[in-house]
Parts: structure tokens; C-alpha cells; sequence
């Protein structure tokens, strides 16, 4: 909220007509819809008429006192003048303010030069300082000679101008960063004021521009899908080439860059979380494959349709703040893309479809991939390019170097149906380097429960293999649990490979639960989240869950119920994409 100004009476301009009051009940004037239409030139100021104040030097003497300053509450906009100003015939009461030309969304871009290029610095009219800041006997703000009070952005007998190109008294542009010079959905220019745009504050530019994304984007995260969208859309319409680094089905590709570009661009005043963030931005934009090229476009994009979403919200001064905190996360995340491991191909050498909707794939790779067991990579197939969907080798590493994926169709999985139904020997797929932090300590003091519903049965079983390999080299390993859980018997196709290591491993309890098969009476009844309460509580246990995310979910919450501490609990991360 704009505090009240001081009025001043205004300069005499000759024989004063009658004057017009503004409306008490006109709304607040915003800077960035603001529309002033030109004023006629003002005449040279002629003697002082009582009640006003002249411009120029104070004499010397005692000051006389200021007018009192309006009171809060309903009353005329942020430029309304006192009421004796004239009004001319068609403009509205102002002090010769320089006034930007209303724009339309057919008006061309500002040409910027190179050497006072700036960062998308909105020009909005100037505000008034606060009235305690300002000596008694200041002029009017908006135009305030050199003796007078700071004035915002005047200088000395301020003439009328239009969208005014950046001068050389505005702060230093960015270096390297020239995403905006003015596109039609930039805001109206104006001059900047000091005391709207956040970038002239005395503190730190970097800590307002992460403050500015965070106040934004916490209003704006329950949109992030139709955001998104509109992203991409903004994102095609000024680079076309890029849509072919993106999938057929663009919107979570596009969902997942904004996500991550976002979350980078919040953590800029924070060097622990941006480095963090600084990799997932890097994945993302390896993954599609963008370059340097890319990150103009997409930084035009992603500004224009926060802002567009924003609304009320996008302050003066929000455009520099985001594009600062957008280059400032660009440039590193470029350069750590470029550090990542590459992207190994390899070969399906086996397909083994165990039910409609369940398969398990076995691929050769070209070269090693280095994983530790329980991390997953990502695996783009032919049938669906630009789909990058995570998959856990199952079991450790091979001495073949070959990587064993279980693959489970869900519903709309546009690349899980893909490699179940269609996926067959000699196709080549492109794998994705390792991550993830879920492992096993084997030597840890307390005992291990490790819950796998579905195809988590592969995370499970390459900890159980690893753990096998600790123990044979002479590691005492702790007793760990193991419940597998499935819908059909199908399901659990990986028991047999479990009670093997069992035979030889005492540390090692394996139980399997299957919902549609009751009447097995090697197998538990019902779900793999019953089978666990049952056989709980584990309140002294470490838990490691593996699944669907709904399985997590479900079985998280299952065990916070029965008392489990959540910093016990260990899952991988995931979202709605891993349900491809």
C-alpha cells in the first residue's frame, strides 16, 4: 500500500478557473495499468499566487508549515494533485510527471542499445515518497528541481516523453542477459521509480529477487499445471525450432522444466538449496536437450506466464526481480548439464511378458552404467521420444553389465504401455544416468524392514543382493525383513529369486502377500500395507518402502499410525510423471 502523500499546492500558470474536485471514491491508481493521457506544456512558473508554493531556491528565513498531510482512507488516486490545480481539457490533473504513450498490443519493441540494455525493468510513473521522508518545504515529488526534495526519477525542467529509451542514469544491466527489451506482454514504461522497483533498495539485489519469486510463486503452485501449459504455448510461439525437444505430449515435459527452472530461481539467495536445485534444473534441461540458444526464449516464456497468471500480484519492479533470479539459475544449471554423465544406448537382448499389463526387460548397454543398488535411471524408447521415464535395475550390478527392468502398464502410461505391449528384442533404447539415495547400510544398528509393492520389488531385491555381497565379505549385516505384496501371484515373480538368498543368508526374512489368491498358504492375505500392520509394530526398525506412489503413500501412513518416526522412513521421491 502507497502511503499518503504531502499536497503542495502547484505552481501558478496564470488566471486559476474554477476548481475540480477529484472523486473521493476513485480507485487507487496502480502503476502497471496506468495510463496518463499527454499533458499541453506547462508555461514558465510566474509569481507565487497565495496559497502556493514556489519552485526554486527557499529563501532564507524561517520555513513557513507545509500543508497537513490527507488522511487515510477513501480519496483521490496516487496522482491526484491538490485541488487547486486547473484541470486542462482533456487531461487529468498531474504535475509535469513524464508521461509514458499508452500502448496497445500492436505497439513495436523498443530498439534497446547494447550498452544500456537492462533487465526487463518495468517503466511505470513514478510514486511519491513517504511524507516523512520529505523536507517541508519540497516541492511536488514528480517534478522536483535540484534544491528541492528527492525527487523520484525527474531531473531538472522534466519534459513530457515517450516509451523514453533506458538513459545512462538507470542502474547497469545485467551482465549477459538480454531476455527482455520490451515484447508486446511487457508492461507500460514509464520512468522507474526508487521507491517502487525493489532493485534500488540498499539491500541485497539477489536476496529481493529470491523473496520476489518465493511471494509469487506461493500464490501461484496450485496453478502450476495450467501454467505450465500456457508456458509451453508462449514457449513454441517464440522459438518453434524448440518444440521438437519436446515430446507429443507436451505439457508434462513442460510442467517438470517450469517446475524445476522455478525452484532454482526461489533458492537464489540461498546457496545450499540453489545447489541443490541447480542440479535438477541441469537433468531437466539435458533431458530435452537445450542449449544456450534455449534459454532466452524460455526465460521470455516463463516470465510472461507467471505474469499472466499473477495478476494483482505482479508488483513494479517483479519483471527485474524474476529475470535476475532466472539468470542467475540458467547459466549455472547450463554449465552443470554439461559436467553430467551422457546418455548410454544399449539393446533389449530379452522381453518376457509375464501378464497383460506386467513385463520384465533386460538391455545390454553399450557402455558400463555405473549404479549403486536401489537408484534408478531414466529410459527413453523408440516408440516415444522425449519421454524419459524412471526405472530401478533389479537386483545389483551384473558382471555382464546387462540391466534388468520390471515394467508395470498403468493407466494413460503413454511410455509404460509402450514398452509392456510393444517393446521386443533388438530395439535400442537410451538410459540416463544413475540417481537416487535410497541404499542400505548394512552394519547400521537397528534392524530393516524393506516394504515393496509391484514392481518395488526390484528396488527391494537389489538391496537384498548388495546386503548378500556384504555378508559374503564378511560384514555382519543386520536381520532384515522383507514383505513383498502384489494383486496375483503373477506379481510376485521375484519370491523365488528372494528365497535363494534366503537359504544362505540367517539375517534374512522374506514374507510375500497377495490380494487375489488368499487360499495360498505360503502367502499372506490382502494387500502388501495389511501385511505390514499385521506383522508391526516397527517402532525400532529402519523402513525402506518401495512401490507405486500410491502404494508409498499408503504404507506411510500405515506406519506413522502405528508409531513408526517418519525420519525412519526412507522412499525415493516421486510425482505424478513417474506414473507414465
Amino acid at each position: 500500500m502507497t502511503p499518503p502523500r504531502a499536497e503542495h499546492p502547484a505552481p501558478d500558470a496564470g488566471p486559476t478557473p474554477p476548481a475540480r474536485p477529484v472523486p473521493a471514491d476513485a480507485p487507487p491508481a496502480r502503476g502497471r495499468v496506468l495510463r496518463l493521457v499527454q499533458a499541453a506544456p506547462r508555461p514558465a512558473p510566474s509569481p507565487a499566487a497565495p496559497g502556493t508554493t514556489p519552485q526554486g531556491p527557499t529563501p532564507p528565513g524561517p520555513t513557513p508549515p507545509g500543508p497537513a498531510p490527507r488522511a487515510a482512507g477513501p480519496g483521490p488516486t496516487a496522482l491526484a494533485p491538490p485541488p487547486t490545480v486547473p484541470p486542462p481539457p482533456e487531461a487529468l490533473p498531474t504535475a509535469p510527471l513524464p508521461s509514458p504513450a499508452p500502448r496497445t498490443a500492436t505497439s513495436a519493441p523498443r530498439h534497446v542499445p547494447d550498452d544500456a540494455r537492462t533487465a526487463i525493468v518495468p517503466r511505470v510513473p513514478a510514486e511519491p515518497a513517504p511524507d516523512e521522508a520529505a523536507p517541508q518545504q519540497a516541492a511536488p515529488a514528480q517534478a522536483a528541481p535540484a534544491q528541492a526534495a528527492p525527487a523520484q526519477a525527474a531531473p531538472q525542467q522534466a519534459a513530457p516523453q515517450q516509451d523514453a529509451v533506458p538513459h545512462a542514469e538507470e542502474p547497469a544491466p545485467l551482465a549477459g542477459n538480454d531476455l527482455f527489451t520490451d515484447r508486446g506482454a511487457a508492461p507500460a514504461t514509464g520512468v522507474r521509480p526508487e521507491s517502487t522497483t525493489p532493485l534500488t533498495s540498499p539491500r541485497s539485489d539477489v536476496a529481493l529477487a529470491g523473496e520476489a519469486v518465493r511471494a509469487v510463486w506461493s500464490r501461484l503452485d496450485d496453478q502450476e499445471a495450467d501454467l505450465a501449459h500456457w508456458f509451453a504455448a508462449l514457449l513454441f510461439s517464440l522459438a518453434p525450432g524448440l518444440r521438437a525437444h519436446f515430446p507429443t505430449q507436451a505439457d508434462r515435459a513442460a510442467r517438470r522444466l517450469l517446475r524445476a527452472t522455478i525452484t532454482a530461481m526461489s533458492a537464489v539467495d540461498r546457496p545450499r538449496e540453489l545447489a541443490t536445485a541447480i542440479g535438477g534444473l541441469a537433468k531437466e534441461t539435458r533431458a530435452l536437450g537445450l542449449d544456450a540458444e534455449a534459454d532466452e526464449p524460455v526465460g521470455v516464456a516463463l516470465v510472461g506466464a507467471v505474469r499472466e497468471f499473477a495478476g494483482e500480484l505482479w508488483a513494479p519492479g517483479a519483471d527485474a526481480a524474476w529475470v535476475l533470479a532466472y539468470s542467475l539459475a540458467a547459466e549455472p544449471a547450463r554449465r552443470r548439464a554439461a559436467t553430467l554423465p551422457g546418455v548410454v544406448t544399449g539393446t533389449v537382448v530379452a522381453h518376457r511378458r509375464l501378464s497383460w499389463d506386467l513385463a520384465v526387460v533386460t538391455v545390454a548397454p553399450d557402455a558400463p552404467v555405473e549404479y549403486r543398488p536401489g537408484q534408478w535411471v531414466t529410459v527413453e524408447v523408440p516408440q516415444r521420444p522425449r519421454m524419459w521415464r524412471r526405472l530401478t535395475p533389479a537386483g545389483a550390478p551384473r558382471r555382464d553389465g546387462h540391466l534388468e527392468f520390471h515394467v508395470r502398464a498403468v493407466a494413460a502410461g503413454w511410455v509404460s504401455r509402450s514398452i509392456v505391449a510393444h517393446s521386443q528384442v533388438g530395439e535400442r533404447w537410451s538410459i540416463g544416468p544413475a540417481e537416487g539415495e535410497l541404499t542400505a547400510d548394512a552394519a547400521a544398528e537397528r534392524e530393516l524392514l524393506v516394504v515393496a509393492g509391484g514392481t518395488g520389488a526390484a528396488v527391494a531385491l537389489a538391496l537384498c543382493e548388495d546386503l548378500a555381497a556384504q555378508a559374503a565379505a564378511g560384514v555382519d549385516v543386520r536381520p532384515t525383513t522383507v514383505v513383498v505384496g502384489g494383486r496375483t501371484p503373477e506379481d510376485l515373480h521375484s519370491l523365488d529369486r528372494f528365497a535363494v538368498l534366503a537359504q544362505d543368508a540367517p539375517w534374512l526374512a522374506v514374507v510375500g502377500a497377495c490380494e487375489s489368491d488368499p487360499l495360498d498358504l505360503e502367502l499372506a492375505p490382502g494387500t502388501v500395507v495389511e501385511a505390514v500392520t499385521r506383522a508391526g509394530p516397527w517402532l525400532e526398525h529402519d523402513v525402506v518402502v518401495a512401490g507405486s506412489p500410491d502404494m508409498i503413500r499408503a504404507t506411510t501412513a500405515a506406519l506413522l499410525v502405528d508409531g513408526t518416526p517418519l525420519d525412519r522412513i526412507h522412499y525415493d521421491p516421486f510425482t505424478e510423471d513417474d506414473e507414465d
